[in-house]
């Protein structure tokens, strides 16, 4: 059992759309009722981030030769069948919030938090076995992006964990008035919609 999470505090600076931050809060609070994980891993990313970042591994050595007797590699993006954390660079990630599912089913912030992006550079090959399945097996990790004030765009991307089964999805967000839905990849325009709908005469305050 889990206690509908209606106040995820996740983190915020000035450069973020307020009525942004309770779009999207909204959009996590009702994907966490609907799965009831054991985990929340929510990022922040600084400025917007294209969806591109999907399922996206690092970049990996593709072997090729010119010739025939002379190898060579060459780099390629990179995705893998099992999933792995997108590698964006730890510069990037300005902010992370945890939340843990306690005894009663509320989700309660932790600071002893397991980092998601680790705070220093690392090599491809290894951002290529850094596989969500191994990091948690029952949780949601939402990367969201920054700059929203500005921009008047956003990004939020999902990977929602249950076993050995990860489901990702992404959606771009343009603020014409109220915050919609721009473009998606992984779920369609219609179900972010749904999930979104109650948040929209909230967002508007």
């Amino acid at each position: 059992m889990c206690a509908n999470p209606m106040n995820l505090n996740i983190f915020i600076n000035e450069t973020d759309d307020a009525r942004f931050v309770v779009f999207v809060t909204n959009i996590i609070t009702k994907l966490v009722a609907q799965s009831c994980p054991r985990q929340i891993f929510v990022m922040k990313v600084d400025n917007w981030f294209d969806h591109k970042w999907l399922n996206f591994s690092g970049i990996g050595s593709v072997g090729f030769f010119w010739g025939l007797n002379a190898p060579d590699t060459a780099l390629d993006p990179f995705s893998q069948d099992k999933t792995t954390f997108p590698p964006f660079n730890p510069n990037r990630i300005i902010g992370e919030s945890y939340f843990l599912r306690d005894s009663n089913g509320e989700y309660v912030p932790s600071l002893d938090a397991p980092l998601v992006h680790q705070r220093k550079f690392v090599l491809s090959a290894q951002n290529l076995q850094n596989r969500v399945t191994h990091f948690s097996d029952s949780a949601v990790f939402v990367w969201l992006s920054s700059n929203t004030k500005s921009n008047a765009r956003g990004s939020l991307m999902v990977y929602e964990v249950s076993g050995s089964e990860v489901h990702t999805w992404y959606a771009g967000f343009v603020q014409k008035g109220d915050w919609t839905v721009l473009h998606t990849k992984g779920i369609s325009r219609d179900e972010v919609t749904v999930l979104a709908k109650h948040t929209l005469s909230e967002a508007r305050k």
